[in-house]
């Protein structure tokens, strides 16, 4: 299943060595599974591994484990998308289990130098999920030292939960 392929590619970034791992998938808590993933993301964290997962793009609350997984899950840094304004995107997903919010607009009023062709972008919290790791492990290259908690502290202070992302 999803949980399980998902398992598989996370301990194999532990094992390499990943400081960051993107986890830009999302499905319902799956019984059978769902302690494995929780076992998957604890030992990520005693690794220090950080852990980014988009909130996802239905416009509803999530709540804490269990549920919508990864973004539900203790231990992963979930994040929304802002729109162009800074304001919770429309369609993002919110709630308790968002750590921060990130751009996650669509630039689709741009245009192509031919008038009749538009340029179409897609936007959402998986685009703000990799924005974030991408810092994540920007920061990490400058301070590669820093502790799990440390890295998740200055990404929180980075940016604000109300909805609004600091750019």
């Amino acid at each position: 299943g999803v949980l399980s392929n998902a398992v598989a590619g996370m301990l194999y970034a532990i094992v390499r060595g990943a400081d960051v791992v993107y986890l830009g998938w999302s499905t319902r808590e799956a019984a059978g599974e769902a302690k494995l993933f929780e076992d998957t993301v604890q030992l990520a964290n005693a690794f220090g591994v950080l852990l980014v997962a988009p909130a996802g793009d239905e416009g509803v609350q999530i709540q804490s484990y269990p549920g919508l997984l990864p973004a539900s899950a203790t231990g992963v840094l979930t994040v929304a998308a802002s729109d162009v304004n800074g304001r919770l995107l429309r369609t993002s997903n919110w709630g308790d289990r968002v750590d921060l919010t990130a751009p996650g607009f669509s630039l689709s009023d741009l245009t192509s130098p031919t008038p009749s062709r538009r340029i179409m972008v897609p936007s959402g919290s998986s685009f703000s999920a990799a924005y974030v790791a991408a810092a994540a492990a920007l920061r990490l290259s400058v301070s590669p030292r820093w502790h799990l908690e440390e890295l998740r502290s200055v990404l929180r202070a980075a940016a604000k939960r109300d909805g609004r992302a600091a750019y």
